[in-house]
């Protein structure tokens, strides 16, 4: 009787997990257009998981601290996440931790804005090729019109899709922020806070929201949303990691 209702509970928390973070179209994220990746080329690659079930993507930033996104995360619960690393196969292999701690930016509002947060785990990571901290940019860039980011993660491949089973990684051009801010119109600010990337054939989509956005080896964005995904001229929302660096030391040395 207890394990009945025990379990109702949670499928109840469960779809009010996945219906209050879908704000009209914009909950999404996995890899469009990607192509089959080595976790050892991307080793702070992380999965956050409920009822060992994949849900969203992670950074590894600290021996026992992983870097999400804010929607990511309800109150509570915390007994039902775990985070995998040191995979690239979302269904076995690597290591499974237990999170202690959700700790998400006190600034964070449910249309997005300061979408982050950070994830204590129960024990410190084994390192090894395949799991390692991930570098976080020192200074803010400045973004070029060719510039081109990776993106990784075993979300679908495609809108209403099916996740990947494997980690993928895909190469997306950055967006300038005016472009953004005039696409996103009507639907929510596009801030200094965040920067925007991706193109129709090769974008972020469902199940990895969190995940990393990389250039040159360093993490310098976190997904956020979008509206559906790979949809022309809607390119991926992404957390700018250079804003937040001072509220990720400071977190992570708490």
């Amino acid at each position: 009787m207890f394990v009945r209702k025990a379990l109702l509970f949670s499928l109840l928390w469960i779809c009010n997990f996945y219906v209050s973070d879908a704000a009209p179209q914009t909950n999404y994220v996995g890899v469009v257009g990607g192509e089959p990746a080595r976790i050892e080329d991307f080793p702070y690659m992380a999965s956050l998981r409920f009822f060992g079930s994949h849900i969203c993507g992670g950074t590894i930033i600290h021996e026992r601290f992983i870097l999400t996104a804010g929607h990511c995360l309800s109150n509570g619960f915390l007994f039902l996440l775990s985070v995998r690393v040191g995979t690239a196969n979302i269904g076995e292999g690597g290591e499974t931790y237990s999170v202690r701690k959700a700790i998400t930016h006190p600034n964070y509002t449910r249309d997005r804005d300061y979408d982050l947060s950070i994830l204590e785990l129960k024990s410190k990571l084994k390192f090894s090729e395949k799991v390692a901290i991930a570098k976080l940019p020192t200074t803010e860039e400045d973004y070029q019109a060719d510039t081109v980011f990776n993106i990784t993660g075993w979300g679908d491949t495609e809108y209403d899709g099916q996740p990947s089973k494997r980690l993928l990684r895909s190469e997306v051009p950055w967006v300038d922020q005016k472009t953004c801010k005039t696409e996103y119109t009507g639907m929510f600010e596009i801030n200094d806070h965040m920067l925007c990337a991706g193109v129709e054939a090769h974008d972020a989509c469902q199940g990895d929201s969190g995940g990393p956005l990389s250039l040159k080896g360093v993490v310098v964005g976190v997904v956020s949303g979008g509206r559906e995904c790979a949809r022309k001229d809607y390119p991926t929302v992404y957390m700018k990691v250079s804003r937040f660096i001072g509220w990720i030391e400071n977190t992570i040395k708490y």
